[in-house]
């Protein structure tokens, strides 16, 4: 299943990188995360991914790279990111943080932030990471993989949060109805991914799987 074709989106970044506003028009959308390109762990299966990325991604196309495109301290995986094709967007994750020589990600993403908003047809996403559930709208992360700890037993409770991993889609990006229909499928939840109504307020889920209340991110 392909995302939705749309005739435009305003994306706004993190409040630490505010007034810079992307706008892009006639593409589709897709999400992906924890990729983890030339950690030891995934050293055998990176071929997949991209090659799975590139079978379903046009140039045209834009994809979300929701945080972990590495490992952590190891060098940016050039080789890895020089074959995926569309425009790419990178929300760091904690293994991105220690990557050397961070300027060089803007070799292979248009954009670098660390928290974003962006509508994608009648829905509103926050990106980040880590888990931060915004109570309105929809919330795409990454971080949590398939595991179904202690973790996942919270995000049970938490029906707007939407998993990108690449271990829950089927190891590529996936457009917004097919990820919201493969979180369904992870929780046993047919009803995960519905939109909420407006508010403000933000739940932050942290590594430690506790649940701290902010008002804002400024």
């Amino acid at each position: 299943m392909r995302a939705c074709r749309l005739p435009a989106v305003l994306c706004v970044c993190a409040p630490s990188l505010r007034g810079r506003l992307f706008y892009w028009s006639g593409h589709m959308i897709f999400y992906t995360a924890d990729l983890h390109f030339g950690s030891e762990r995934t050293l055998r299966r990176d071929a997949r991914p991209i090659e799975n990325w590139n079978a379903t991604v046009s140039p045209e196309d834009t994809v979300y790279v929701v945080g972990d495109i590495g490992a952590h301290d190891a060098p940016i995986p050039a080789r890895q990111l020089r074959r995926l094709v569309g425009h790419k967007h990178l929300v760091r994750g904690n293994h991105d943080m220690g990557l050397p020589g961070q300027e060089a990600l803007f070799e292979f993403f248009e954009t670098v932030t660390d928290l974003l908003e962006i509508d994608d047809g009648d829905a509103h996403v926050t990106l980040c990471h880590h888990p931060v559930v915004r109570l309105s709208g929809l919330m795409v992360h990454g971080h949590r993989h398939a595991v179904r700890g202690q973790g996942y037993r919270a995000l049970c409770g938490l029906p707007r949060a939407l998993n990108a991993g690449v271990d829950v889609n089927g190891y590529r990006p996936v457009g917004l109805s097919e990820l919201i229909e493969h979180n369904r499928r992870f929780y046993g939840d047919p009803l995960r991914g519905a939109h909420g109504s407006p508010n403000d307020d933000f739940v932050a889920f942290n590594a430690d799987d506790c649940f701290t209340r902010q008002t804002n991110f400024d």
